[in-house]
């Protein structure tokens, strides 16, 4: 996460602001955005959403640098990590890019991996703007949205505003997502 902290400085002073200015523009506590400023610790994916919506630029290049292209081929051995998630229910969820340096765009896919873990808290719940859509590419997970929980299989999915406060639990040792974020820019 290195990376992802370089880059957000580069782009704080290519827009020519500064990090506390930063932190209001996504609601992002200061401390919490400057320790993944100097890549101390690893943002969840919303969080990696709002610092690069309030930067102006999409999370591919927030989080490698690169710019971006009009098409994007993505080999399965070459699926850049976006983010490690470090909350109770996701202590070493891997999250891939699956169109790395694609133009600006409004929908980001993604492939999560999840483990299964013994329990969640409300504060554990993610909201953000947007929409998403979930398929369940391998395993069991126990969906929360809002007051629902919802149990999904392999090849079932769940599509859902964001504003809904969410939170995916693997059932099975492993579970692999599909995830789909629509973010209208």
């Amino acid at each position: 996460m290195i990376k992802l902290g370089e880059n957000i400085n580069r782009f704080i002073s290519e827009k020519n602001t500064t990090l506390e200015n930063l932190a209001a523009d996504c609601s992002i506590d200061i401390e919490q955005l400057s320790q993944i400023a100097k890549g101390e610790v690893s943002p969840t994916l919303a969080c990696v959403i709002e610092i690069s919506r309030a930067l102006g630029v999409t999370v591919e290049m927030l989080v490698d640098g690169n710019e971006t292209t009009p098409i994007t081929v993505t080999r399965k051995d070459a699926r850049p990590v976006i983010c490690r998630p470090q909350t109770p229910l996701h202590p070493s969820s891997p999250c891939f890019s699956m169109a790395h340096n694609s133009a600006m765009r409004a929908m980001e896919p993604y492939m999560m991996i999840i483990n299964r873990v013994s329990s969640g808290t409300e504060k554990d719940m993610s909201s953000h703007e947007g929409e998403e859509f979930i398929y369940v590419v391998r395993g069991e997970i126990e969906a929360t949205l809002g007051d629902k929980k919802i149990i999904l299989g392999k090849g079932d999915s769940v599509y859902y505003d964001s504003v809904v406060p969410h939170r995916f639990i693997s059932l099975s040792e492993e579970s692999k997502l599909l995830v789909v974020l629509y973010n209208p820019l």
